[in-house]
């Protein structure tokens, strides 16, 4: 077996920020002393598995920008690349489509994940978070955009949030009064596509309602399973 790789020139793109979520603190982090923590987009890679489509790669990843308010949060950049092994051992490849997927301000959006069908139709799942909590996608929530060779309408939430992160991850230590930390929560999102069906299904982090499913005693995320067809 070998592995071979190639450099493609694509947009730019660059760090995560800190998603910042409603400042709603949990009875973990106000049993230590701190405001709710930012939420950690990890890095700027592919985060979840590149899929394959009638012989292309799609995948998505997040990034760092400012909206038009200058608030730093975290949008994705997408990638439809077109692979072909001219030889053996010699590869090439071409960027067929690209672009970006920006929300509204306010909006961060986090741990992206492709699933297309044959024909390169489907969806990109990601989890959202705003700083004001009420409005829909305020608390971390779980959503998804359309794709078809572009993303087509807005993101849809589907998993809302029922509060803020609170976890042992974003509250240790002795912080300043009002420094928010940020806090590792989830760290994952994950799409497929049933053959037989031609469903999709996308799975991402967001905060339940406690009330429904009960917290553990250092955490209180969850993951949210969207179905769309």
């Amino acid at each position: 077996m070998q592995q071979i790789s190639v450099d493609v020139a694509a947009e730019p793109y660059g760090p995560t920020v800190p998603s910042i979520q409603p400042n709603v603190v949990g009875p973990f982090c106000g049993a230590t002393g701190h405001s709710a923590p930012l939420l950690d987009g990890l890095a700027d890679v592919f985060q979840a598995t590149v899929q394959k489509a009638g012989g292309n790669l799609y995948g998505v990843l997040p990034l760092g920008a400012k909206d038009g308010n200058g608030l730093a949060r975290d949008v994705l950049a997408w990638f439809i690349l077109q692979p072909t092994l001219t030889s053996p051992g010699s590869l090439t490849a071409n960027i067929i489509a690209q672009g970006y997927v920006v929300p509204p301000n306010g909006y961060s959006v986090s741990f992206p994940a492709f699933a297309v069908n044959k024909a390169g139709v489907g969806v990109i799942g990601m989890s959202i978070t705003n700083p004001d909590p009420n409005v829909a996608g305020g608390f971390p929530s779980a959503g998804f955009i359309q794709f078809s060779g572009f993303p087509r309408g807005n993101i849809i939430v589907t998993g809302q949030g029922a509060t803020s992160d609170d976890g042992f991850s974003g509250c240790v230590g002795h912080p300043p009064p009002g420094f928010r930390e940020v806090g590792r929560w989830g760290d994952y999102g994950a799409a497929t596509v049933d053959a037989a069906t031609g469903f999709y299904y996308v799975a991402n982090e967001y905060i339940p309602d406690p009330t429904e499913f009960p917290r553990g005693f250092a955490t209180n995320w969850g993951t949210f399973i969207t179905r769309v067809h």
